[in-house]
């Protein structure tokens, strides 16, 4: 399970380089018309997602190595 975790790390990385490269900085306040701030909910979305599976392929790794 590491390898799958690097790599959902890695893909973070890249997905982090491209919205800010693509869509530039984080607007200070949220605007529903605006595609940056979309952007950066996405982001936010998966990062949550990514660091959830994270954590529960770490709890379910634990009881297996007793």
């Amino acid at each position: 399970m590491k390898k799958e975790i690097k790599k959902l790390n890695n893909f973070r990385k890249w997905f982090d380089r491209f919205i800010k490269k693509n869509y530039g900085r984080r607007c200070p306040d949220f605007v529903w018309s605006c595609h940056a701030c979309h952007a950066h909910f996405v982001k936010d979305l998966l990062d949550d997602f990514i660091e959830d599976t994270i954590e529960t392929e770490k709890w379910f790794e634990k009881p297996n190595q007793k």
